[in-house]
């Protein structure tokens, strides 16, 4: 091998070697990273360096230089590369993308895994729905309804299984809504449908439409289909009225859907 040629061959392994160093002392010294594209860019220099190695050098093994000394085979270069680079996508790269996609969705005002507005961004909407309401005198209605049984499908099927389920039924909320309803996430079981422009009765309706769509819906889990049902509590707002205490009749009317026997709709 010529002179010119190994000592480009050791400028590449050169640069090869400062970006493992870089990502290991990175990783090591817990540098926090503006956001998983420059660990991403970091990969990909990584795949660059090694693959323009490999590239110049694809029919050897080994290298010797002028002295006859052995450089660093390109082909093992390679090998660690990849292997260091399926590392960093799996356990860093895609852990840390997640997160931020999470950050991101919960700062939007939505619920990752239904995509419903969260309760936050539920109280500061339906607060104006409720102004807008009282100032056209407009009627509004809520509904609020909770997953049944949630406790002993957790048991029988796993909390993977029963969170999958309730993302489900959240998701039919969001299709069974009008463009107009706003439908949110309260907590890890319970959902509320704020309806603009909806009587009692429409309410009711709504909701007993709902109730319906999901006994039809069999949710699959490892363990075969699984049947869930929900009991739901409606209310209309009064005159003067604001949400907190519409949320608070509608939780009684939930209340006593539950202490009726669930699986069903109760208005107040």
């Amino acid at each position: 091998m010529e002179i010119p040629h190994s000592a480009f061959f050791w400028t590449m392994a050169a640069v090869w070697l400062a970006v493992i160093g870089f990502i290991i002392h990175t990783r090591f010294a817990r540098i926090k990273l503006p956001s998983s594209g420059q660990a991403l860019l970091l990969i990909v220099a990584l795949n660059a360096v090694c693959g323009l190695t490999e590239s110049l050098y694809p029919l050897h093994s080994e290298f010797t230089d002028a002295s006859g000394a052995a450089l660093l085979s390109p082909r093992v270069m390679n090998l660690v590369s990849a292997i260091l680079m399926f590392s960093l996508l799996v356990f860093y790269w895609r852990p840390k993308a997640i997160a931020e996609r999470a950050q991101q969705v919960t700062q939007s005002g939505r619920d990752i895994g239904t995509g419903l507005f969260n309760l936050q961004r539920f109280g500061e909407i339906g607060e104006y729905e409720v102004e807008r309401s009282n100032r056209y005198n407009r009627p509004l209605s809520l509904v609020i309804l909770d997953v049944d049984h949630a406790g002993q499908l957790n048991d029988a099927h796993g909390r993977a299984a029963t969170d999958r389920i309730i993302s489900q039924i959240g998701k039919l909320c969001l299709a069974t809504c009008r463009d107009t309803d706003i439908p949110a996430r309260l907590n890890s079981k319970s959902f509320a449908l704020l309806l603009p422009e909806s009587s009692l009765e429409n309410a009711i309706a709504c909701a007993e439409r709902l109730r319906k769509e999901i006994i039809q819906s069999p949710f699959s889990t490892s363990e075969g289909d699984v049947l869930a049902t929900i009991s739901a509590g409606v209310c209309q707002r009064q005159t003067g009225e604001t949400l907190a205490p519409m949320l608070a009749r509608a939780e009684s009317a939930l209340t006593a859907a539950k202490q009726n026997g669930r699986n069903r709709v109760h208005a107040t």
